[in-house]
């Protein structure tokens, strides 16, 4: 009878880890899923992914307006498939291109170099394991930013555009990937609080 403490526990630990092995193995929403078909061109796909994406008002005073690493980048992992996307091989060096980018919305990498349209950012050398956030080697999530001095009153009516690539600048001779457009919008609730906001700061600058 005693034993049947720790049996429960092992059993517990196993089905927890099985649990998080399955869930790390299926794309989070809001991420491009990049590959190669079976030409040897670069591909995109996503998982689920709302569009337009929905940035959170800014709380940082040198990004004004909404800004929020919504937009997330993967590998297609080792042994799995999306969309007729295979992994990565061994000598690819992946990076992201900018190709436009809409008045306004602005791209940041992951330490927050700025990107305009023609930069690249580099992704992955690697081949990939797993989804498991974090794991830079497969795992990348730049900044984006609408710029509220950049559109001052604007209130998400018209989505933002920016349009990428994936290029291969490694060995492996991989093709461009197709153009593919995110589009981003600012969360609904946070339009009038942006706004209340700076009524709020011009009160205390009168006063």
């Amino acid at each position: 009878m005693k034993r049947t403490p720790l049996l429960l526990l092992i059993l517990t630990c196993l089905v927890a880890t099985s649990a998080n092995a399955l869930a790390l193995s299926t794309p989070p929403p809001n991420h491009f899923v990049a590959g190669v078909d079976g030409n040897g061109k670069l591909g995109v796909a996503y998982d689920t992914m709302p569009i337009p994406l929905e940035l959170p008002n800014s709380v940082n005073a040198f990004f004004p307006g909404w800004f929020s690493k919504q937009m997330g980048l993967l590998q297609v992992i080792q042994g799995d498939s999306n969309n007729g996307l295979n992994p990565l091989a061994l000598g690819h060096s992946t990076e992201l291109e900018i190709i436009s980018l809409d008045l306004g919305l602005k791209i940041y990498d992951p330490v927050f170099n700025p990107l305009t349209a023609g930069n690249t950012m580099p992704l992955w050398s690697g081949l990939a394991t797993d989804y498991a956030p974090g794991s830079a080697n497969q795992h990348t999530h730049p900044w984006m930013h609408i710029d509220s001095t950049v559109l001052p009153g604007y209130d998400g009516s018209s989505p933002l555009s920016a349009t990428f690539r994936f290029i291969d600048v490694g060995t492996t001779g991989y093709s461009s990937s197709d153009p593919f457009t995110a589009t981003f919008v600012p969360e609904p609730a946070t339009i009038g609080l942006l706004g209340l906001g700076a009524m709020t700061a011009l009160r205390r600058r009168r006063q």
